[in-house]
Formats: C-alpha cells, sequence, structure tokens
C-alpha cells in the first residue's frame, strides 16, 4: 500500500478487507528459544544481542538449570 498512496480511500479498504485475515493477529506464542533467551538475560543480565551469543556457548544442561532457577512453583 505505500507504494499505491494515491489510491481512494475506497480502493484501500478494499484491499486490506480482503487482503488481511480476519481473526486474531497479536499474542503469538513465544518460540522456546525466546523464553531461554529470556532467561539467560535475566540470569546474567544481558542485552539481547549478548544472551545470543552466550547461548550458543551454553550446553542444553545448563539452560534448563537457568530456567529452573527462576521457577516459582505454582500453577502454570
Amino acid at each position: 500500500m505505500n507504494q499505491a498512496h494515491g489510491l481512494s480511500p475506497l480502493l484501500q479498504y478494499e484491499f486490506y478487507y480482503y487482503a488481511v485475515r480476519r481473526g486474531k493477529r497479536f499474542g503469538f506464542p513465544k518460540k522456546a528459544e525466546e523464553e531461554d533467551l529470556e532467561h539467560i538475560m535475566r540470569f546474567y543480565n544481558y542485552s539481547e544481542q549478548k544472551a545470543k551469543e552466550v547461548k550458543d556457548l551454553l550446553t542444553d544442561e545448563q539452560v534448563s538449570a537457568i530456567k529452573n532457577s527462576f521457577d516459582t512453583g505454582g500453577r502454570v
């Protein structure tokens, strides 16, 4: 639509009406990798870029130990 900014508002509306699917478009579930990164960022107090670099160096056991350190129990 940025290239066709000269179209009438009706045509722009119809484009979006038929091109974009209905339904929930926000709040997609996070991938496990992103959750691992968040735990590493909190544990070591690193930025996202630094956590990505460190994640490659950590083993799966170390990542799971970090995740378990933030487990507070209770219901999910």
